[in-house]
């Protein structure tokens, strides 16, 4: 689960509306998780929990964040053609990658367009510091 909040006005700061804490007690404490993180920036703040349930998952940075462009990621995704994307993307093997280091991969090659790319259960939330821009996508059945 993630839960994201973007400040629109460059006058107001998004950590005055919410601290990263504050917005991540909003999951459900009914609900164990087993990895928990939040991120925060005068535009965004961003907070994120993950239950494993896949090898690859117990890897996934929560939030992820693209070491050479800065953006930050929180996702909720199983991606059924992993092998797939990875040979269209130039990258060496699926297994050893999380499902968010292959979707960044995939924003960075396809732009905004690239959820059309994905097969499986997905959402996710992307913030471009760079820029200021978020991209946010799920998919068809919207099932995350």
């Amino acid at each position: 689960m993630f839960i994201a909040l973007f400040a629109r006005s460059p006058e107001r700061d998004a950590r005055d509306i919410i601290s990263p804490q504050r917005l991540a007690a909003c999951f459900s404490p009914e609900m164990p998780t087993d990895k928990e993180g939040q991120w925060a920036s005068a535009r965004a703040v961003m907070a994120g929990s993950l239950i494993w349930n896949t090898a690859p998952s117990c890897a996934e940075a929560v939030p992820e964040i693209d070491r050479e462009s800065g953006r930050v990621m929180l996702s909720w995704a199983r991606l059924d053609n992993r092998r797939e994307l990875c040979a269209q993307l130039g990258l060496e093997t699926g297994d050893g990658l999380s499902a968010p280091q292959i979707l960044l991969a995939a924003y960075e090659r396809f732009g905004a367009d690239c959820s059309e790319r994905l097969d499986g259960d997905f959402s996710f939330v992307i913030f471009d510091p760079s820029d200021q821009s978020v991209v946010c996508a799920r998919d068809i059945m919207g099932a995350r």
